[in-house]
């Protein structure tokens, strides 16, 4: 469960956003700045989409994690291996039916 890896302040945005993936449809990508307890952080690239399996079966989410080779200043991961920030780019992957309406994410430079 990806909100494992979350601040709590960043849940309901995150399910929002696979809410929205999963109705609309689209895929989504972003760059997420990631702290690790073994005290590094880095930018995390996120490609993810929305599967079916079968008519009356749940959506599940397809992610794809690449590392973005910049590092950044670390935080605390809490007690967590790692922990998410809210991402620094974000955008909806259009294949075929457009793009969710959502509201406009400031974007942060991914070089620190």
């Amino acid at each position: 469960d990806y909100l494992e890896f979350m601040p709590d302040e960043l849940h309901a945005g995150a399910v929002e956003s696979g809410r929205l993936m999963i109705e609309h449809p689209c895929g989504l990508w972003q760059i997420s700045p990631v702290h690790y307890r073994r005290g590094f952080a880095r930018h995390m690239g996120v490609t993810a989409f929305p599967l079916r399996f079968g008519e009356r079966r749940a959506f599940q989410l397809l992610g794809i994690l690449m590392p973005v080779e910049t590092l950044l200043r670390p935080m605390s991961s809490r007690d967590s291996p790692l922990l998410y920030e809210t991402a620094s780019i974000f955008e909806f992957i259009d294949f075929g039916a457009g793009t969710p309406v959502w509201p406009t994410v400031p974007t942060r430079p991914i070089v620190s």
